[in-house]
């Protein structure tokens, strides 16, 4: 048999790496670039007898395009997968496969319920064939790698809370177990001499056993020595002792901490009301007490009474508890069912049609009108700014009509740049010029 893998956006499409692996023990895989180049002629050619798109929800109606033109062409299955089929739990191809490719029968045609990811299933991504077939990926300066399989969360904006994932998972979300650090060093050996950084992409990186971490992280030391960037909540981060920190320290550059709003109710809206500003405060500075950089980030454009007011005081907010930080302010995105898409449609709020998913536009989900969908906007692309530099917040307010237009693209590159400034000060502007060769920037 043989497989195309299609690739979707300007990272790593690190899921379908592992689908990859999974895949090869059929038979042979080809993986396609979706994002630089339009890859239905050469995936013709290659006639494959199954076509495979695991597309963020950002990309899914490209991958549906591109099936369409392909069943023009030749016959074939395409198979549907990933975090956005999973947390649909419809018929997206012709095999959807809800949950995990390791449990999966191809002569099945519908959907297939196959049951959560297990760690130890995720032995080794297909990154041989993945860089073979997409040189670009080899040199992008960040990785991406997984150690705990789903989320302790469930934020209301998240698939987490999707009904279909817990139908999936049982009463918790995620197994929180972690992989055998054997494959995981064995993984970074593998692209150590290839990238400048990794991204640990567990949603909460102090999630599972902090013993395994203390083994992990010396590991890491003293095999591969790479930086990292990690991301975590405050409950959990007051949570690590200092040993582990101190270690910790010595691997991880920066860490992404969970704002999301200032408001409780802004909070608890999100599925946060076991956070707030002061605990978000005290494990800033628990943490930047040990040397770590600290990347605030938050969410705006919530359906509440003043949307607006509400993000100029998330923005004041993040000054409070980490001013000379770099922050990463985003729009709110509405997911597939997700708690938070059901309270939307409960209170009939409307979608916005401009915004396509792509958090880099600054662009709200829903729809508040134009004056407010801009003020948005502008706060989503002004916020760096103002919270690095710890600007007044009037002369953010004093910025929200503008029309940006051809600026926006200049400020999300200076945003981009700042954020690799922040996280590999040595090597910025050579990263962020190579970069911008080998991606389609989207602002």
């Amino acid at each position: 048999m043989k497989f195309a893998l299609v690739s979707f956006g300007n990272e790593e499409n690190y899921g379908l790496l592992f689908v990859g692996t999974e895949l090869h023990k059929h038979g042979e895989i080809r993986f396609f670039d979706a994002e630089m180049t339009d890859p239905v002629n050469d995936i013709a050619k290659y006639k494959p007898d199954y076509v495979c798109f695991s597309p963020m929800t950002i990309f899914y109606s490209k991958a549906k395009r591109i099936e369409s033109l392909l069943k023009q062409k030749f016959d074939f299955i395409s198979i549907y997968g990933g975090h956005h089929a999973t947390h649909c739990g419809e018929s997206l191809g012709d095999i959807t496969v809800v949950g995990s490719v390791h449990n999966m029968d191809f002569g099945q045609l519908g959907i297939q319920m196959t049951g959560p990811t297990r760690p130890e299933n995720l032995k080794s991504p297909a990154r041989a064939e993945y860089f073979r077939d997409i040189p670009r990926f080899r040199n992008r300066y960040r990785k991406f790698i997984l150690s705990v399989t789903g989320c302790f969360w469930s934020c209301t904006y998240c698939a987490s809370s999707s009904q279909v994932t817990r139908k999936l998972y049982g009463r918790t979300t995620s197994h929180l177990q972690h992989r055998d650090i054997d494959d995981i060093i064995s993984e970074a050996k593998f692209i150590k001499d290839c990238t400048e950084e990794i991204e640990w992409v567990d949603d909460d990186v102090f999630i599972g056993d902090h013993e395994w971490l203390k083994v992990f992280y010396q590991r890491w030391i003293d095999e591969i020595g790479l930086p990292m960037y990690v991301s975590t909540t405050s409950v959990n981060a007051l949570k690590a002792s200092p040993d582990l920190l101190g270690l910790m320290r010595k691997a991880v550059n920066v860490v992404g901490l969970g704002v999301q709003a200032i408001h409780p109710e802004s909070l608890k809206l999100l599925g946060r009301g076991w956070d707030s500003e002061a605990k978000i405060k005290e494990a800033y500075d628990y943490l930047t007490a040990f040397g770590f950089k600290i990347n605030l980030q938050c969410i705006i454009g919530l359906p509440v009474p003043d949307p607006v007011g509400d993000a100029l005081d998330t923005i004041e907010g993040m000054k409070r508890i980490g001013a000379g930080s770099i922050a990463s302010c985003y729009p709110l995105q509405i997911y597939p069912n997700t708690t938070l898409e059901q309270y939307i449609n409960n209170n009939a709020y409307t979608l916005n049609k401009e915004c396509t998913g792509d958090t880099n536009s600054g662009l709200p989900a829903i729809d508040f009108g134009p004056l407010i969908n801009n003020r948005i906007r502008n706060i989503c692309k002004l916020a760096t700014m103002v919270v690095k530099y710890n600007i007044s917040n009037q002369w953010l307010e004093s910025l929200m009509d503008i029309d940006l237009g051809v600026s926006s693209k200049p400020m999300s590159l200076v945003r981009y740049y700042e954020c690799i400034k922040d996280r590999l000060p040595d090597k910025a502007d050579k990263i962020f010029n190579d970069i911008m060769e080998g991606m389609n920037f989207r602002y």
